[in-house]
């Protein structure tokens, strides 16, 4: 399959990736589209280092689901891209994003792929049928 990875500012290339496949609890999404978010833009100019996961304001549609995922092939879903614990100090007081399981979690690759794969939690924390 194909995906966009980034390499640096100045190269970032459309490549061959192997095709995800989901464990238990797990989702692939056949991605539609993904928005381009302001904050793709700051990593790419401040040059962020590699390995940067770009896009992830995506929907898409089921196409595998791994035994016991919330979610049947053929829906269609828009995911989240992080995941907050929902029991630390952050999360309690309303600052998800600084969560370090929200920090540490992402879809893979990153939603400039034709597939992504979405883990147990994503889909059953943030992956909400449209």
């Amino acid at each position: 399959m194909k995906a966009l990875i980034y390499h640096s500012a100045a190269d970032i290339r459309l490549e061959d990736v192997e095709q995800p496949r989901p464990d238990a609890g797990e989702l692939i999404v056949r991605v539609a589209g993904c928005g381009l978010c302001g904050s793709d833009l700051v990593k790419i100019a401040q040059d962020a280092p590699p390995p940067v996961i770009l896009g992830h304001e995506l929907a898409g549609r089921v196409v595998a689901a791994g035994e016991g995922a919330p979610l049947a092939v053929g829906t269609r879903v828009t995911v989240a891209h992080h995941v907050p614990c929902g029991q630390c100090h952050f999360c309690r007081h309303g600052n998800e994003s600084m969560c370090a399981t929200f920090k540490a979690s992402n879809i893979t690759p990153s939603g400039f792929a034709e597939y992504i794969r979405v883990s147990a939690r994503h889909a059953t924390k943030t992956t909400f049928a449209l």
